[in-house]
Order: C-alpha cells, then sequence, then structure tokens
C-alpha cells in the first residue's frame, strides 16, 4: 500500500472559494489511472475514494446515474501538461468535497493501489511522520528514525536551536520543550525519568527556504515499540507533541477494491 501527504486547494478565485484535490504524477498512470480513464468519485465521511474504470464498463449514462445516486460523478484522468511534463493528473472539487466534510486548508492522508485512491482528512493540529531506515552513526548498524519538520513547530513552541525532551513509552513518545536557563543540563537526569532523552531542534534549507526540524532517533523509537515501516500521527498543543502509530481503520480507510457498484 502507498501512502502520499497533501492539502485541500482552493479549486476557484473569489468570490467563488471552493476546495479542490488534485493528484499528479508517473504514479498514477502504474496504478492504472491512465489519461483518458474514466474513474468514479464518490464522497465518504471524512474523505472520497476514487475508482478505476477503465474496462468493462456499463453504458457511460448508467454509470454516471449510479454515481450520482451516491454523490458522486464521473471524472476523466487529465493527460500531462505538455510544459511541466508531470504525468497524468486527476482533479475533483466543489460540492462532492463539501459533502465529504473537507474544506480549503484540510491536510488530507492519501492511501492507494491499483485501481482506487481513498483520501481521508487528519484531525485538527495533527501531522503524519513516516519512519525511514537509516545507519546508526556511533555503531554503523541499521536503524529508523521519524522527522518532524515544518514551520508550524514554532508555532507549538518548538523553537529552533532549542532542546526537546523524548519521553518513550510502549505505544507513544512525547516531545516537550526543555528550559535549559532554568536548570543545569548536568542537573536533568535526576529531574526527568529514565527513558527521558534530549534531542535539539534544527533549521535547515530545503529547496531555498529554511524548515524547522526534530529528529526522533531510532533509540526511542525502540522504547517506544516503533519500527521501520510505521506510519505515526503527531497530534500538538502548546509546548507538547504526541506520536502513536497511525490507525487507518479509526480513520475510515478499507479495502479500496470492496466496491458496491
Amino acid at each position: 500500500m502507498n501512502l502520499q501527504l497533501l492539502n485541500v486547494t482552493n479549486a476557484g478565485s473569489e468570490p467563488d472559494r471552493r476546495p479542490g484535490l488534485r493528484f499528479y504524477g508517473h504514479w498514477l498512470s502504474e496504478i492504472g489511472f491512465v489519461p483518458g480513464a474514466l474513474v468514479k468519485v464518490i464522497p465518504e465521511p471524512g474523505g472520497m475514494k476514487f475508482t478505476l474504470h477503465n474496462e468493462y464498463i456499463i453504458s457511460y449514462s448508467e454509470l454516471n446515474s449510479l454515481a450520482r445516486k451516491h454523490g458522486g460523478k464521473l471524472i476523466q484522468v487529465s493527460y500531462p501538461n505538455a510544459k511541466k511534463m508531470s504525468g497524468p493528473s486527476l482533479r475533483a472539487n466543489g460540492r462532492h468535497l463539501r459533502l465529504a466534510g473537507l474544506d480549503i486548508g484540510d491536510e488530507i492522508i492519501i492511501q492507494y493501489d491499483y485501481g482506487f485512491i481513498q483520501a481521508r482528512k487528519l484531525p485538527d493540529r495533527a501531522t503524519v511522520v513516516l519512519t525511514a531506515k537509516v545507519k546508526n552513526q556511533d555503531t554503523g548498524k541499521p536503524g529508523t528514525k521519524a522527522k518532524l519538520s515544518g514551520n508550524w513547530l514554532p508555532k507549538f513552541g518548538f523553537m529552533p536551536k532549542t532542546l526537546v525532551t523524548t519521553l518513550s513509552e510502549p505505544g507513544q513518545i512525547t516531545l516537550q520543550p526543555y528550559d535549559v536557563t532554568a536548570k543545569k543540563r548536568n542537573d536533568f537526569r535526576s529531574v526527568w525519568p529514565s527513558p527521558t532523552k534530549l534531542v535539539l531542534v534544527r533549521e535547515t534549507l530545503d529547496r531555498g527556504k529554511l524548515l524547522t526540524n526534530i529528529t526522533v532517533p531510532d533509540y526511542c523509537l525502540d522504547e517506544a515499540g516503533f519500527t521501520f515501516g510505521d506510519v505515526l500521527f503527531a497530534s500538538s498543543e502548546k509546548d507538547l507533541i504526541t506520536l502513536h502509530k497511525l490507525d487507518f481503520e479509526k480513520l475510515g480507510f478499507c479495502n479500496g477494491k470492496d466496491d458496491q457498484f
């Protein structure tokens, strides 16, 4: 199963602002969404489902009528842009997104495989972190890391060049800013529980932009029971970030190949 993150965009202009979703790239062709193919888009609670109908379809009018009966419609995969050559694209906007409870600015996670794409809205003040396989700098052995990145971090009190406590417990990791001016670093071990570690909030250049980021090291992930391939859910509030495994079933994901029509 494949995953991507994206945001609901503005598909119109003032005063006709309306939410829109756009998928593009050669990955669409790889899962059967080739230019010109018919796609049924159906709104679902908190998201949408896109199902490929490229072979053995009933008549267009009948399929379109069934889609509209479920609050959806038929759309087509667009041909690549001749200037950008970014692969085919797929767009949905307006009423169908509103029926799914989606609005401009919502963060979306999509799960896709051959013949279908499912999109689900993430809860407010949340983001998704994908774990990655890395080599431990000290031991040279393979390990796992998770990276929180974006200018949303300072908004919750995680400023660049500051220290953060990471407390690992079974099934979760909590991160909080650590005030080194209030306590000497030597006092740290006597104040905090033993599973707690310190990491540094950094600021790195990415495509010409400075982004705040926190790397959660492998030992913190190991102590929480997280491993390579896990998708983590980061919920944020002032001076606190909590990492859990993402519950796909709770978000409403299902087997995309199960289709009523």
